[in-house]
């Protein structure tokens, strides 16, 4: 079974974290078609991040200093995956069920794939 790693990045992320790894951990064939690792990379967040985190059962990694933005733990993350893909989250997204199961046919076609995104204005609809 294939292995995706996903490196979730987070500061300050309470309002949002619930819905993020609920839509990590709900994916499709997650557990029958492939595997999955979450490396967390936590920026010292100050609200209750890392309590989430926590009630998840995740251990998160933290830089040696404040980096203030995502790419000092992406690329602590990338040198702690282990997995035949790598997937880069952040604290704020929040994937289809069928994202993961949806790419990995091409994953095995292409060295790198990409995808789009929606936003969704809450305030707006």
């Amino acid at each position: 079974m294939k292995k995706v790693s996903v490196i979730l990045t987070t500061y300050n992320a309470e309002a949002f974290l619930q819905r993020t790894l609920d839509s990590i951990f709900g994916q499709e064939g997650l557990g029958t078609v492939f595997d999955l690792e979450l490396i967390a990379v936590d920026d010292y967040s100050s609200d209750g991040t890392t309590g989430i985190l926590a009630r998840y059962g995740i251990e998160y990694l933290r830089p040696s200093f404040k980096a203030g933005g995502p790419n000092v733990g992406r690329n602590m993350g990338l040198r702690r995956a282990t997995g035949q893909y790598i997937c880069i989250m952040d604290h704020d997204d929040e994937w289809h069920p069928r994202k993961t199961i949806a790419q990995l046919p091409l994953l095995e076609k292409a060295p790198i794939v990409s995808c789009g995104y929606t936003i969704n204005d809450t305030h707006t609809g």
